[in-house]
C-alpha cells in the first residue's frame, strides 16, 4: 500500500518500479486543477506546510501508474 506517498517523492517512477507484489494499493491526492494552476497559493501552502513536491490530475496519476507498475 502507498496512501499519500507519491507526492512527497522526488522520483516516483523510480519508486513505483521498486514496489514489488502481486497487488497493489495506491492512494494519489488529486490535487491538481484550473483553479490551484491559477491560485498558485494552495500550490505553494502545501508544498510549505505538507512537503508535496509533485502535484497530480486522475489522468497523470493512471498514466504513471500504468507506465512503471
Amino acid at each position: 500500500m502507498a496512501i499519500d506517498v507519491f507526492e512527497h517523492v522526488e522520483d516516483y517512477f523510480g519508486f513505483l518500479r521498486k514496489i514489488k507484489g502481486e497487488y497493489k494499493i495506491f492512494h494519489i491526492p488529486l490535487d491538481l486543477s484550473m483553479q490551484t494552476v491559477l491560485r498558485a497559493t494552495p500550490i505553494i501552502a502545501n508544498r510549505k506546510t505538507l512537503g508535496n513536491v509533485h502535484y497530480f490530475t486522475k489522468e497523470i496519476a493512471i498514466e504513471a501508474l500504468t507506465d512503471n507498475c
